[in-house]
């Protein structure tokens, strides 16, 4: 009956053809609608997503590139720990639960949050 998938909703920096944030607060808007049309196809069939928001995997930017993007931090693990760090993480979530997506029209946090007893 009920089908949960994890995905991505990141992808930062410019070694990644379609990053979705490419530079801090900067994000691709052809790669958003591909997330968008993502969701709208899953919430269609009925399958809940649970997206990933940042990785440890530095060829997909991760936490290796918030820091590479800090002045103050040196170490992936600074990414947890660091002020700057931490605030562009959170300023990337508030984007991406906060969107609208184009093809109906419901901001993701409704999306992501509906639950189906």
């Amino acid at each position: 009956g009920e089908y949960v998938v994890r995905t991505w909703a990141f992808a930062d920096g410019t070694q990644n053809w379609q990053a979705l944030q490419p530079y801090p607060g900067q994000y691709n808007e052809k790669t958003f609608k591909g997330l968008d049309y993502v969701l709208h196809k899953a919430s269609q069939v009925g399958v809940k997503l649970i997206l990933t928001f940042v990785n440890e995997w530095n060829e997909y930017g991760g936490k290796a590139k918030y820091v590479e993007w800090s002045s103050s931090a040196r170490v992936p693990n600074d990414f947890f720990t660091d002020s700057y760090c931490r605030q562009i993480y959170k300023n990337f979530v508030r984007t991406v639960i906060n969107r609208v997506n184009t093809y109906n029209g419901i901001a993701y946090k409704v999306i992501l949050l509906t639950r189906t007893e």
